[in-house]
């Protein structure tokens, strides 16, 4: 009886994780790159001094990759923008020009400062 008892266990375990995988593919879910959040500790119900630590920790580290994401993406804009002012400058082949142009920009970039 209770080696019945065992192998429906085991039969229901099973067929309850295959329907998990199924609607994890039909949702999108990719549970290999789920992020699992390291900031609780999920054995004790109640709010500890250590899930105080772990949550200011989690902060920071939250916060310094924001940081450090904005200045790669203020990086890459502002290359981008260096480099559409070459092309700009480039494209004119008027020396006189190109330099009245070059002057405009200027001016710009010290009003924008």
């Amino acid at each position: 009886r209770s080696k019945l008892d065992e192998v429906k266990r085991q039969e229901v375990e099973r067929l309850r994780h295959l329907a998990t995988k199924q609607m994890e593919l039909q949702n999108g879910i990719d549970a290999k790159h789920l992020k699992i959040p390291q900031h609780i500790d999920t054995k004790h119900p109640s709010f500890e001094v250590s899930d105080l630590a772990k949550l200011i920790k989690q902060t920071t580290n939250d916060l310094e990759e924001a940081d450090k994401q904005r200045r790669e993406e203020f990086k890459k804009y502002e290359m981008e923008k260096k480099f559409e002012k070459d092309m700009r400058l480039k494209s004119i082949n008027d020396t006189q020009e190109r330099k009245t142009v070059q002057e405009e920009m200027e001016k710009m970039e010290a009003k924008h400062r």
